[in-house]
């Protein structure tokens, strides 16, 4: 096993159900939400975007820290730094999956 084997350019949605526990019940609810959905719709693409830009992934690399540790515990230290509310959660992500359908389109 390579030790960079949980690490991804993205954030990987088999790593979600991992932050279920990260927030309230708003979180919860979105995150069963994707799950439910299949990994090619839009509820998931913008469940990536979300995680992605939350994370920073476009500035993770092989070496950093955060590749290291993982995807998954990089997202839990993201979400209980996130300073907002679920609900600011939940606006970023209806964003997000307006910014994927006109980008789409």
């Amino acid at each position: 096993m390579s030790l960079y084997s949980e690490s991804h350019l993205l954030f990987p949605l088999e790593a979600l159900s991992d932050l279920r526990s990260e927030r309230d019940r708003a979180w919860l609810e979105m995150v069963a939400a994707v799950e439910g959905s299949r990994s090619d719709s839009l509820e998931s693409a913008a469940m990536v975007l979300l995680l992605a830009r939350l994370c920073g992934c476009s500035t993770c690399n092989s070496d950093s820290y955060r590749a290291i540790t993982g995807c998954a515990s990089c997202a839990k230290q993201a979400l209980r730094r996130f300073r907002g509310e679920d609900g600011d959660l939940l606006t970023l992500f209806e964003g997000a999956k307006t910014e994927i359908s006109s980008a789409c389109n």
